[in-house]
């Protein structure tokens, strides 16, 4: 799920029926990956202003958490993904405030979560496609490959 306004995002996921077929997916194994808006989607509580969301991440985020910028600002900050510093993107982007049990905090920025993942759940604040690093979309391809794995499994 993509960046932009979250708000526009979630009138448009209701009007197509694309809310509830987003959690069947997901509750089904299929992985999800939101960025920044996308992020603010899967969250479970969403703050400044409140809105609904899909709730698939056990976390409270801050839309706008960075304020108003007129330019990206770009940070390198630690990662469990690699052992260089990760490349993150931030454009107005949402603050994690706070995870609940069992989410997985692969980077950080200012020492707030900024990649997080859960099961077959990913969510980043910041815009990892704006970059040449693809250590996060690498990542996230590898979480729909055991996925894909595990539903043929059952089958």
């Amino acid at each position: 799920m993509p960046g932009g306004e979250s708000t526009t995002q979630l009138q448009f996921l209701k009007e197509e029926g694309l809310f509830d077929a987003i959690r069947k997916f997901s509750k089904r194994g299929g992985a999800v990956f939101g960025t920044c808006a996308g992020a603010i989607l899967l969250a479970t509580e969403v703050h400044n202003p409140p809105q609904e969301s899909l709730g698939l991440l056990d976390m409270t985020v801050l839309r706008n958490g960075y304020g108003r910028q007129l330019a990206s600002d770009v940070f390198f900050g630690p990662s469990t993904l690699k052992q260089a510093p990760l490349e993150m993107v931030f454009i107005r982007g949402p603050i994690i405030e706070a995870v609940g049990k069992g989410i997985a905090v692969l980077a950080r920025h200012e020492g707030k979560a900024a990649l997080v993942e859960k099961g077959n759940v990913l969510a980043a604040t910041f815009h990892p496609e704006l970059t040449d690093d693809t250590t996060v979309h690498q990542h996230f391809l590898e979480m729909a490959a055991k996925g894909a794995v595990a539903a043929a499994e059952l089958r």
